[in-house]
């Protein structure tokens, strides 16, 4: 009988809606926050995964026992029922892949663009190139694509460029034969001809599913103003050459707001190898995905409208609306109407700022300068109201930006309580930064913030000190 218990319990477990319900009302009723230490101290587990509990993510079996039992409540009437096979749930949560890239908690689909990138990739793509604003998806998108193909290629090899910072050609190309076991003697290192035919050759000869993320680091130029060359020309060099090869066992996925030109016309003239996808944001029915995920319901009819404007506002920019539905769980219970009503303004000043226009669609593939300003200003409104809500916490995130990589809980933490802020100030700081979506949940639970709110960050902490 106990044995057909435990075989029957899956080995991961997920908060129902209902049970997060029951879960807020317990916490109420002992005065714990919903990533309170206490709570996670008498179940033995850390803050963070309190945050993936709540945030209904599937915890494997033991962790989410253990945090309703810290509760006293039944897990069994607390758990969704049938998963993780429910067929109701087209998109579960997945679990990070080889290349150590995790998919965010309330992604979407992207439905029509996903399935056609996959099928050139499997029409023998060599060089895919995702283009598109800050925060638009870019890096979403390459991750749920290297989810579903890399398996079906070959070894991983992840390249961050906000990350690694502007780094030359050879140094790249050295770490990737490096990663591969390939020795370099330091004799081959003063010759970068050598060092790239030795890249080429592996790339070429061995199958390799390769991430370059934010390649706009390594091009001259910024934001403002656009991006045109390589700093470094080897890298021009090396995609002429890497497309023109007349086989390859390897694919490159690229993500960038902008590329070379020099790029665009080697891959007009191997057109099978190459192909450039401009992410725009998301459309109407993902807009409705995506709030329906945060646990917005449509049949508030006015609440919906305000939402609907919301996401035309910013033209279906994920990450401006990730933030603003953070402040309106976070700030304002949920309640649109009342974050409308105090914000409304914002959004109308937004919307005014739409350029006109008998093509909409074609206008959002512009990537206008508008739009970039508009999005760009609605992360500073909610930098300017954190740090007059809750000063710590727009202090954690001045600092935090300071860390390319992303970092644990205790080391982030570690830089508020240097400056003698009390523990539970700590803490309040990083659950408020979490549920207004201004830092984010990485691999292996380390925190990290979005490329473009680290950009922000790093102008407020200039101003700081």
């Amino acid at each position: 009988m106990v044995m057909a218990e435990l075989e029957s319990i899956p080995s991961k477990l997920r908060l129902s809606t209902k049970g997060l319900q029951q879960v807020d009302a317990r916490l109420k009723q002992l005065g714990w926050r919903k990533q309170s230490p206490c709570w996670a101290e008498v179940a033995k587990v850390a803050v963070i995964t309190l945050k993936r509990f709540r945030g209904r993510e599937r915890l494997t079996t033991d962790s989410f026992q253990a945090i309703c039992r810290a509760l006293d409540l039944d897990w069994r009437s607390l758990s969704e029922s049938g998963y993780p096979q429910r067929q109701q749930d087209p998109q579960p949560p997945p679990s990070p892949t080889e290349t150590g890239f995790e998919l965010g908690e309330k992604w979407v689909h992207r439905d029509v663009i996903f399935p056609a990138l996959v099928e050139r990739l499997q029409q023998g793509c060599r060089v895919l190139v995702i283009m598109g604003i800050a925060g638009v998806g870019k890096t979403v998108l390459a991750e749920q694509l290297s989810r579903h193909r890399q398996p079906t290629v070959g070894r991983a090899v992840a390249l961050n460029f906000e990350v690694r910072g502007n780094v030359g050609f050879v140094d790249t190309a050295i770490h990737c034969l490096e990663q591969a076991g390939q020795r370099v003697n330091p004799t081959e290192r003063q010759d970068p001809q050598q060092i790239m035919h030795r890249w080429l050759a592996l790339l070429v000869h061995e199958p390799q599913w390769v991430v370059m993320d934010s390649l706009e680091v390594l091009l001259v130029g910024d934001e403002e103003q656009g991006w045109s060359v390589f700093k470094d020309p080897l890298w021009a060099e090396f995609f002429h050459q890497l497309l023109g090869w007349e086989s390859c066992q390897s694919q490159i996925i690229v993500t960038s707001q902008d590329l070379p030109a020099q790029i665009q016309m080697a891959g007009l003239r191997y057109r099978q190898a190459f192909y450039t996808e401009r992410l725009s944001g998301l459309s109407v029915p993902l807009q409705a995905q995506l709030f329906a995920r945060y646990g917005f319901e449509s049949g508030d009819a006015l609440a919906w409208q305000y939402l609907t404007r919301i996401g035309a506002a910013y033209e279906g920019h994920p990450l401006a609306l990730q933030v603003i539905i953070g402040e309106i769980l976070d700030c304002y219970d949920g309640d649109v109407r009342r974050y409308w009503q105090r914000y409304g303004h914002e959004i109308k000043a937004a919307e005014a700022q739409q350029p006109s226009g008998p093509e909409p669609a074609l206008r959002l593939d512009r990537y206008s300068r508008t739009l970039r300003r508009t999005v760009r200003k609605r992360i500073e409104d909610a930098f300017i109201r954190l740090r007059q809500d809750l000063p710590e916490a727009y202090l954690l995130l001045c600092l935090a930006a300071t860390y390319r990589e992303p970092v644990t809980e205790p080391f982030l933490l570690s830089t508020l309580r240097r400056r003698d802020c009390p523990e539970q100030r700590c803490q309040v700081a990083l659950d408020t930064l979490l549920d207004r979506n201004l830092l984010e949940i990485g691999p292996q639970q380390r925190l990290r913030q979005h490329n473009l709110i680290r950009s922000v960050a790093l102008d407020h902490l200039q101003s700081l000190n």
